[in-house]
């Protein structure tokens, strides 16, 4: 069922964390939830899921990367304060940070205007509003504060993974072995890998761990990343005054988003698509099978995440489901590594159809 998702563990406990921690609701609320639509965490005491257009977390590492230049067009985009050629590890970590931050407020700036606009003119949904709880007591619609709770706005990211896996091969390559520099690194990216021994760099890059495979030195970076996307998304406030949310839903963003950018640090090449979902493994990287691409598919705060966040976990090898004798094994310890950490995991079974390194 490549595509699919399926079959899927829903996660009750994490599912009402979220709404009771994040969006204010009494347990006995939270306890009504279902997963909706690509798999969100939602109830009827709820405005419908609103989400605005992919954020491309490979784009903001390529602008900090080149002084706020887009470097597939060239233009100039934002000023990051960062001499990358010279900068530490955690300095090249912090460009992105401060990237990421510049551009969900903007985006949550443009989207709040475009939704109170909306809003203004009467574009609003009076026959969904009437289905959910609390509009028509309150004679409010669904886009103006008439549910119960009313912070479903989130932001999607595409590309995390992919970020983590180029920081960790630039931690590992530039300052811990010294394999080439940084400014070697950008010329290589800049080629796509190719003449000038670029591809001995590639090669060093595809060497270092990669999420997945259950090891830290990777997996460490991609928590600590979408740490800073969830709380910095809270910080800005929707068009009802309430935070705005972080969502890790890919959905076919990847593509897209992966054919809009060149060569990174992990070793992909230009215009190749980005990772799957928001903690899958980036097709033929996880090597070590599925349990360790569930550890690692754990680590990440779930909760903190407006929709499920897990998406479900895709490239499980060639299909990597055929090392496990008993697929009720591979269920069971899915659900005990899950059982804290994840809305909702999805298997998904994916063979050459997918791009390989």
């Amino acid at each position: 069922m490549a595509g699919a998702g399926y079959p899927a563990l829903v996660n009750e406990k994490i599912g009402i964390e979220r709404l009771v921690k994040y969006a204010g609701a009494t347990l006995e609320d939270a306890r009504d939830w279902v997963p909706c639509g690509c798999l969100d965490v939602n109830s009827s005491k709820r405005p419908p899921q609103w989400s605005i257009p992919y954020l491309n977390a490979v784009k903001v590492l390529e602008l900090a990367l080149n002084d706020g230049v887009n470097p597939v067009t060239g233009d100039k985009l934002i000023e990051t304060g960062v001499k990358i050629d010279e900068a530490s590890f955690d300095e090249i970590k912090k460009a992105w940070e401060r990237a990421l931050v510049l551009i969900i407020g903007k985006e949550t700036e443009y989207w709040n205007i475009a939704i109170c606009v909306k809003n203004k003119v009467g574009l609003v949904v009076p026959f969904l509003s009437a289905l959910l709880d609390d509009c028509i007591e309150k004679g409010l619609h669904c886009q103006e504060g008439g549910c119960r709770y009313n912070d479903s706005a989130y932001i999607n990211i595409c590309g995390v993974i992919n970020v983590a896996n180029s920081l960790a091969a630039i931690k590992k390559c530039i300052f811990e072995e010294k394999l080439f520099t940084m400014k070697e690194l950008r010329d290589a990216l800049k080629h796509n890998f190719r003449g000038n021994n670029h591809d001995k760099i590639r090669n060093h890059l595809l060497k270092v761990p990669k999420f997945g495979n259950n090891d830290e030195y990777v997996d460490q970076i991609a928590v600590e990343l979408y740490e800073v996307y969830a709380e910095e998304t809270g910080k800005n406030l929707n068009w009802l005054g309430k935070p705005w949310r972080a969502s890790g839903i890919s959905v076919t963003a990847q593509i897209v988003h992966g054919n809009a950018c060149g060569a990174t640090p992990d070793g992909r090449r230009s215009g190749e698509q980005l990772c799957d979902g928001s903690v899958s493994a980036y097709p033929g990287t996880d090597t070590c099978g599925p349990t360790s691409l569930i550890r690692s598919a754990t680590r990440p705060d779930h909760a903190k995440m407006q929709s499920h966040h897990g998406e479900h976990l895709a490239h499980l090898g060639e299909c990597r489901l055929a090392e496990v004798t008993d697929f009720q094994q591979l269920v069971f310890v899915s659900h005990n590594q899950i059982a804290n950490r994840i809305h909702i995991f999805g298997f998904q079974a994916v063979g050459r159809a997918y791009r390989q390194f």
